[in-house]
């Protein structure tokens, strides 16, 4: 921020009902030019229709690209909102804070898509050229049981995101817990998937 520096800082709570996340939207988008902090609750809960998004720095620029996979709950919104039911639940159930799975890449691929519609920023599947760039800065760890849920800890389903090590920008989860897919490649068009999941070995993630 340039220009003179703010003393206090004021913040202000909106509550808004969950099925008007739009109108949030589109209040946070008018007011980012003003000198005040607006914080959207829906239903006691911080807004959480969007990802959150994390800056990483390349040689040759920069891209935003999500800090924990799609959640169960950011794809109920998704799928409340254009009236089309969830996919059909995994063994254990639908639990809001864990990823989404049980998903196509076309399906994935809506999904960007209508982040893209009611944000008004563009949201797309990463290539996997940019996923492979962003999960190469390890973290503090090379232990595979502290950065990622796997066949041998996950206990046979996805688990909550964001519970394990982030890697070097942040993100977390880039292995294990769920596949993540990807938008293709220049030298290997069949490739959709990275990360490894759940119930996959060691070299999967």
């Amino acid at each position: 921020m340039f220009g003179k520096v703010l003393r206090k800082e004021e913040r202000y709570t909106l509550s808004i009902p969950r099925q008007d996340y739009r109108a949030a939207l589109r209040l946070r988008r008018m007011l980012q030019d003003v000198n005040k902090i607006l914080y959207y609750r829906i239903q006691g809960q911080l807004l959480r229709v969007l990802p959150e998004m994390v800056c990483v720095k390349q040689v040759h620029g920069s891209f935003l690209i999500g800090k924990y996979p799609a959640t169960v709950q950011q794809y109920r919104s998704y799928c409340t909102d254009i009236g089309r039911p969830m996919p059909s639940p995994p063994p254990w159930g639908w639990r809001s804070d864990h990823p989404m799975v049980q998903v196509s890449s076309e399906e994935a691929r809506a999904y960007t898509a209508w982040l893209s519609e009611i944000s008004g920023e563009t949201y797309v599947l990463p290539t996997l050229k940019i996923w492979k760039r962003t999960a190469a800065k390890g973290g503090d760890s090379n232990d595979i049981n502290k950065i990622a849920w796997w066949g041998e800890n996950a206990r046979n389903m996805t688990q909550p995101v964001g519970k394990k090590e982030p890697n070097g920008w942040g993100i977390y989860d880039m292995q294990g817990n769920v596949w993540e897919w990807v938008d293709g490649s220049v030298d290997d068009s069949k490739v959709q998937a990275a990360g490894g999941s759940w119930n996959s070995h060691f070299e999967q993630c």
